[in-house]
């Protein structure tokens, strides 16, 4: 009965806002998901945010509903808020608070963006809880991007995120800080097959350091499409890989999603990824992450 009411609320909304105006300045929704590996540990997160348009931004176009942030090209700044649980084999489960700020410009065909996330919480050891290990989480990405066409943007990222370990006791083994730099080359196109048939291709490639107690490296590439049988609906599949001296890191991932605009104000989506390790042996583990997003257009 609840969740009727909720849909309802937001169809009513959708409508009234839809009378107001043809354009909208924000959008806000939420995101349920959850990650389980093979080695028994497991995330789940349900998290909240919202995004503000310095520029309005028009509600119908000839472009898909969920495409109409990448077209127009307006300013912006955002905000997440997430609460994530971790548990695993090692660790007592524990709920971390993360938050995300992010803002991107566009000038012209150029865009630019910056992007921190950040978390911190106590781990107790699950064999002696009263000793504890506390992890220190940041990450920063910064990418620049062209427009070479309306519908083709090549864009260069990079992301660098650190976790430090604070022991609660000498008698734990002391952990080293472990760095991640990751440098992606990306390009995405839009395409219009029909009135309203329309398919999007990603790729990516680069390559990612890890520093710990040792320095290794691995390439990256990845690959999706998304198609479009009308504005309103699409279905996405996506493959990325990742090789190199680092085996506990090293694998493919395979997707799917589903995208659907209830309303042109009103999005949803659901995905499900795969991940299978190259190396097990060398510490890899499969997981399977999925997510559902919903977020509304003001």
């Amino acid at each position: 009965m609840k969740k009727i009411f909720v849909l309802t609320t937001l169809l009513a909304l959708s409508n009234f806002a839809s009378a107001q105006s043809n354009t909208y300045t924000f959008d806000a929704g939420g995101l349920i998901s959850s990650n389980t590996d093979t080695d028994s540990s497991s995330q789940s997160i349900r998290g909240v945010g919202g995004t503000y348009y310095f520029q309005p931004l028009n509600v119908e176009g000839d472009e898909p509903y969920a495409e109409r942030n990448f077209v127009q090209k307006s300013s912006n700044a955002s905000i997440r808020y997430g609460t994530n649980q971790f548990a695993t084999s090692t660790f007592n489960t524990v709920d971390i608070n993360q938050l995300t700020i992010a803002g991107e410009l566009h000038i012209n065909n150029f865009v630019g963006g910056v992007d921190n996330s950040s978390w911190k919480g106590t781990f107790p050891v699950k064999t002696a809880p009263q000793y504890s290990y506390e992890i220190k989480s940041d990450a920063n990405e910064y990418y620049l991007g062209y427009y070479f066409a309306k519908y083709n943007l090549i864009t260069f990222s990079q992301r660098t995120s650190k976790a430090t370990y604070t022991r609660s006791s000498n008698l734990l083994t002391n952990l080293s800080d472990f760095n991640i730099t990751k440098n992606l080359l990306k390009s995405k196109n839009l395409f219009k097959l029909g009135q309203d048939q329309f398919a999007v291709l990603n790729l990516g490639y680069g390559s990612v350091q890890y520093k710990n107690s040792s320095d290794q490296s691995n390439s990256y590439y990845s690959i999706s499409g998304r198609y479009y049988p009308a504005k309103k609906l699409y279905l996405e599949a996506a493959y990325s890989a990742e090789q190199g001296d680092k085996k506990a890191y090293a694998g493919n991932t395979m997707g799917l999603e589903l995208g659907l605009a209830i309303t042109p104000r009103l999005m949803a989506s659901l995905s499900s990824s795969q991940f299978t390790a190259s190396d097990v042996a060398s510490g890899g583990a499969n997981n399977i992450t999925n997510t559902f997003l919903v977020s509304y257009r003001f």
